[in-house]
């Protein structure tokens, strides 16, 4: 009964967001201010996907130290340029599903924003030789680093949930609630985003 609730939300949900968004992504702005809303103030967050370093840099100028990782080695290479002296921000080359335990164990902090991501969208993006989307590998390398305690107080916001269930290289929806609920965190999605996290979520 409990799963036939969830999945009929999730069908709700979802087609909430595809009337919101019937053409795409949500607008820049709206989702920076989605994650303003959430993320822990203070904390540091780790970036999935650095990309062009529109979010990275609205991030790092909110005063929060960005760590964000870049499979793609171009780009990369442009935000080193980009970032250049900007002491909020560390780049990394390479896999998120790969480099994040050993991110999260040199941050070193135990309250942490993740903002996922890190998605193959062809063009100019990059991705792993075994992998599209590392995107399920993310999500369980935190949660596994909270189940050890190595992390405390964790918010993620995981981007294009409307891709999930639509897309194979993402997990389903289901999925996504299942791993929140099993692992005891509070979940809501807005717009185009879930989130789950260790604090009381409100609406944003």
């Amino acid at each position: 009964m409990i799963r036939r609730t969830i999945r009929r939300w999730i069908r709700w949900v979802h087609e909430a967001v595809e009337k919101d968004h019937p053409v795409g992504p949500q607008l820049h702005h709206r989702k920076m201010a989605i994650l303003n809303h959430f993320f822990q103030p203070g904390a540091p967050v780790v970036e999935t996907g650095t990309y062009l370093g529109q979010t990275t840099s609205w991030l790092a100028a909110k005063g929060f130290h960005v760590h964000s990782i870049e499979i793609h080695e171009p780009l990369y290479r442009q935000a080193v340029a980009s970032f250049a002296g900007n002491r909020n921000v560390t780049l990394y080359l390479g896999d998120s599903g790969v480099l994040l335990p050993t991110i999260i164990a040199s941050v070193g902090s135990p309250a942490m924003n993740f903002w996922l991501d890190g998605h193959y969208s062809g063009g100019a993006t990059g991705k792993a030789d075994a992998y599209d989307n590392p995107i399920s590998k993310e999500v369980e390398c935190i949660l596994d680093k909270r189940s050890t305690g190595d992390l405390e107080a964790i918010t993620l916001c995981i981007d294009d949930f409307r891709s999930f269930s639509n897309d194979p290289a993402y997990p389903t929806k289901e999925w996504l609630v299942d791993v929140a609920t099993r692992s005891g965190l509070h979940w809501t999605v807005v717009g185009d985003i879930f989130v789950m996290s260790t604090a009381r979520i409100t609406d944003a």
